[in-house]
C-alpha cells in the first residue's frame, strides 16, 4: 500500500511549485463486445427413432461467428417435427370455383442514396473498459397452428430468440424469428391428366397410363407434397428447373441422382411424401411400393433411362460420355437388353417402351431390341432409336 501512496505524495508537492498546471483526464475505454443473435435453420429428418414417419429437425443457436447461418458448431438446441401416418384416400371433393385475382400494387421508386459523411481524426486509444456482460442462450418453441393463412391445413409454428431474461423459457417479447411447418391436405385431388402441383396438397393418379406432377415452382421452406399411384400407369414428379429431389434415403433406387432435375417414377400402389428444405431441394419424408429415378439394377448391370433417342453412332457417344455424374457406360449387347425385357423392369423406370439399340452390329447397321417384349431386329444406323447405357 505504502509503494502506491509514495508517488502520488511527490506528485502533489510537485504541483506546489510555481507555473504547476491541471493534468487531463484520459479517453473513455472500448466498450465491450455485442450479443449475438439467435437463429433456426431445419432439414428433413429420415425415417429412425426420433420420427417413425420422418418429419422435419430444427435447429437452434446463437450465431457467435456473426455470419448470419447457423453453422454446426453454433447449434445449442435440436427439436423435431414428426409427419403422421398417411390417411386412407377419401372420396375427392367438387372443384371450388376460381376466385379473381387481386390487382398487384405498383413498386415504390427507389430514393437517392445520401452521402457519405467525412471521416473524422482518429482519436486517442484510451484504456481498455470493462469486459461486456454474457450475452443469452437462444431458445426454441414449438406450438400447433391451426390452419389458415400461415398454413392451409393447419401444421407446427417454430419460434425462436434470445433469453434475455435468463429464465429458460421463451416469453413472447424474446422471439426474434418464426417459421411454420405446414401439413400436407388431408383431402387428394384425383389426378386424370398431367398436373402442376401446388404446396401442402396431396394428389390421387389414377390412370392406365402415367401421368406427371410438377413440382410448385416457389416453395415455401417445410412445405409438402404427396402423391400415390391408383391406376396401372403409375406416377412420375418432376422438378423444375433449378430444382432436385434427394434420393439417398430410397433403398430400392439402383443409383443416386448426381444431377438436377431427374425426375421419380411410382408404380401402381406406391405413394410418396417429399418435404421443400430450401435451395431448390425436395426431400422424401415418406414412402412404399416400387420407387426409382428411372436407374435399374438387373443382370448385374446397372441400366440408364431410356429416354433418349439417338442414332446409333450418337448414341455409342452418348454412351462413352458421362452419365448422372459417371463414366464407364457402354451399349447392352442383344442378349443383355433381352434379359431386361424379360424381367419387365423396364415399366418400373419410366423408360420410353419403343426400339432400343444394342452394341451388336448387323450390315448395314445395328441390332436393337423392343422394349414391349416383341422382339428385335438390325436397323440402318441412321434411324433415331432409345438409347440405355448400361455399366
Amino acid at each position: 500500500m505504502f509503494r502506491s501512496l509514495t508517488p502520488l505524495v511527490l506528485m502533489g508537492a510537485t504541483c506546489m511549485l510555481p507555473g504547476c498546471g491541471g493534468g487531463n483526464d484520459g479517453a473513455s475505454g472500448q466498450p465491450g463486445t455485442n450479443g449475438s443473435s439467435a437463429l433456426i435453420a431445419m432439414g428433413a429428418e429420415p425415417a429412425g427413432s426420433n420420427c417413425a414417419n420422418g418429419g422435419t429437425q430444427v435447429m437452434a443457436g446463437l450465431d457467435t461467428n456473426g455470419n448470419g447461418q447457423l453453422d454446426p458448431d453454433e447449434v445449442s438446441q435440436i427439436q423435431h417435427v414428426c409427419t403422421g401416418l398417411t390417411g386412407a384416400a377419401g372420396a375427392a371433393g367438387a372443384t371450388g370455383a376460381e376466385g379473381s385475382a387481386g390487382t398487384a400494387g405498383a413498386p415504390g421508386a427507389t430514393g437517392p442514396a445520401g452521402a457519405v459523411g467525412a471521416t473524422g481524426p482518429a482519436g486517442a486509444v484510451g484504456a481498455t473498459g470493462p469486459s461486456g456482460a454474457n450475452g443469452h442462450g437462444a431458445l426454441l418453441s414449438l406450438s400447433s397452428e391451426t390452419a389458415g393463412g400461415n398454413c392451409v391445413h393447419g401444421g407446427t409454428r417454430i419460434d425462436a430468440g434470445l433469453d434475455t431474461n435468463d429464465d429458460g423459457v421463451l416469453q413472447p417479447g424474446e422471439i426474434s424469428s418464426t417459421r411454420y411447418v405446414c401439413n400436407a391436405s388431408a383431402a387428394w385431388s384425383v389426378m386424370s391428366e398431367d398436373t402442376q402441383a401446388a404446396s401442402n396438397s396431396s394428389y390421387l393418379a389414377s390412370s392406365d397410363s402415367r401421368l406427371k406432377l410438377t413440382l410448385p415452382p416457389s416453395p415455401q421452406v417445410g412445405d409438402i407434397i404427396a402423391i400415390s399411384g391408383a391406376g396401372a400407369g403409375g406416377w412420375e414428379v418432376a422438378p423444375n428447373a433449378g430444382q432436385s429431389i434427394g434420393t439417398a434415403t430410397i433403398s430400392a433406387i439402383a443409383v443416386q441422382s448426381a444431377a438436377a432435375q431427374i425426375p421419380l417414377y411410382g408404380a401402381q400402389y406406391a405413394s410418396m411424401q417429399l418435404q421443400y428444405i430450401g435451395d431448390g431441394h425436395f426431400m422424401p419424408l415418406s414412402y412404399t411400393g416400387s420407387i426409382t429415378n428411372g436407374y435399374l439394377s438387373q443382370g448385374g448391370l446397372v441400366w440408364s433411362p431410356a429416354n433418349v433417342a439417338l442414332a446409333w453412332d450418337a448414341a455409342n457417344s452418348y454412351c462413352a460420355g458421362t452419365i448422372n455424374g459417371s463414366t464407364g457406360w457402354r451399349l447392352p449387347t442383344q442378349g443383355e437388353l433381352h434379359e431386361l425385357v424379360s424381367s419387365g423392369l423396364q415399366y418400373t423406370g419410366g423408360w420410353t417402351i419403343r426400339f432400343t439399340w444394342t452394341a451388336d452390329p448387323d450390315a448395314p447397321g445395328h441390332w436393337g431390341v423392343k422394349t414391349d417384349g416383341s422382339g428385335g431386329y438390325p436397323f440402318d444406323d441412321t434411324y433415331d432409336g432409345s438409347v440405355t447405357c448400361v455399366k
